[in-house]
């Protein structure tokens, strides 16, 4: 055999080696990176219950995937009259890079931070929270929407529960004063 026989033989044997040492999959180590994994959104939560520092009750839902809407009710009592309020915060979580691996974590904190106020509805207009500290502006719930209304006497209160509806209570309150007297 002659030498340049024997050293395509060695070549062909060394080859597989060779390319081995270049790309050391072996290592663990991939030739080129690996694009970011999406993560699936996870679910915002629907509703829950909820006291302020001044003593208010309120509830509060969500809606939306994307765009998440948070509205909050709120009733605080006094022995003069019953005073209700809502508003309604929006923002896009999501973009926090934290919020989806730990949802839940996000929505204590930001939970947290409405009960920490006097008046659900009162302070700062952006909710931020340490989870989402680094996220861009739209990622911050933001108070877009806020109403209330004072009713002074209890029947009213009852009359508005079992005829109208959370939104339209100021519209309704209206006819049903009308229409009584």
């Amino acid at each position: 055999m002659s030498v340049l026989s024997c050293s395509f033989i060695l070549l062909l044997i060394l080859l597989p080696v060779i390319c081995e040492a270049k790309h050391p999959h072996h290592e663990g180590k991939p030739d080129k990176p690996h694009p970011p994994q999406t993560l699936r959104p996870r679910p915002v939560p629907a509703y829950g219950r909820l006291t302020t520092r001044g003593g208010h009750q309120c509830t509060w839902r969500t809606s939306g995937r994307v765009l998440v809407t948070l509205l909050v009710n709120c009733s605080t009592e006094t022995p003069a009259a019953n005073h209700r309020y809502w508003c309604r915060y929006s923002g896009e979580p999501g973009l926090c890079r934290a919020v989806g691996v730990t949802t839940g974590r996000y929505w204590k904190q930001l939970m947290a931070k409405v009960r920490k106020r006097s008046n659900a509805c009162e302070g700062e207009e952006v909710l931020r929270v340490k989870t989402c500290r680094r996220g861009p502006p739209e990622a911050h719930m933001t108070l877009t929407q806020r109403g209330g209304e004072e009713e002074q006497e209890e029947g009213d209160a009852a009359a508005l529960q079992s005829y109208c509806s959370d939104g339209w209570s100021s519209v309704c309150s209206f006819f049903i004063k009308m229409f009584e007297g």
